[in-house]
């Protein structure tokens, strides 16, 4: 009696000790499937191919600018638009010639008339000074005569004072002065010499485009005549 007694407890017990052991592993079960159901819910999958899909995965974008290099730049043709040639100003200058000498007068005339070329804007005077090239010619005729006269040389300009219109000043030139002179009057045959000459002068500038001036010419006598004298005239440029 009592050893069946010991065998039912143990029965019980064993019971017990199985329905723990079920009820433990149908909480074990269904821990696990709550846990995928989540991760399944946070990480969804892809039922054709099983790959996983971020819901905010990044979009690459690829800057083509960066990547691929520029077209190199069309070649330009030759364009005579590219060269420009700047015309610098060109001028004259005209003036009125009186001999000196009583002789010259007497066989050429009183009054003469000279001009020259000018090339560039006319500088201003500047109070240091300045040296340039000088050029011109002057030519007179009468009954029976006629003389040239082209000085060549170095000029050397001051102003006396900076002004923005109007600039006072003086200068000398030193020349050699190839001269052509005939006079049948006085049985001087056609023919070209060479003097030398120079010349004073005091002036004004008018901006970079006139001048007025006041020379003496003071030249080598060429064949008995004196072609020195005073000279007043002035000059443009355009």
């Amino acid at each position: 009696m009592g050893e069946r007694m010991i065998r039912n407890a143990n029965k019980m017990g064993r019971r017990r000790q199985i329905r723990s052991l079920l009820i433990a592993a149908i909480l074990c079960v269904s821990v696990f499937c709550f846990l995928s159901d989540a991760k399944a819910a946070s990480n969804p999958t892809d039922s054709a191919s099983g790959t996983e899909h971020s819901r905010s995965a990044p979009v690459i974008v690829i800057d083509r600018a960066a990547v691929l290099p520029e077209p190199p730049a069309p070649e330009r043709g030759f364009s005579m638009r590219r060269l420009r040639f700047k015309r610098p100003p060109i001028g004259f200058g005209y003036g009125a010639f009186i001999p000196s000498s009583g002789k010259t007068r007497n066989r050429f005339g009183g009054h003469w008339f000279g001009f020259g070329i000018g090339i560039g804007k006319i500088e201003q005077a500047v109070i240091p000074g300045r040296v340039s090239f000088h050029f011109g010619f002057t030519h007179q005729t009468a009954p029976g005569a006629y003389v040239w006269i082209v000085p060549l040389g170095v000029k050397y300009e001051r102003a006396l004072v900076h002004h923005r219109t109007l600039t006072p000043f003086v200068g000398a030139t030193l020349d050699l002065e190839p001269v052509s002179l005939r006079s049948d009057p006085d049985n001087i045959r056609a023919g070209y010499h060479l003097a030398f000459g120079g010349t004073v002068f005091t002036g004004v500038n008018i901006t970079r485009r006139a001048y007025l001036r006041v020379d003496y010419d003071a030249i080598t006598r060429v064949e008995g005549f004196d072609f020195s004298g005073f000279n007043v005239g002035g000059g443009v440029r355009f």
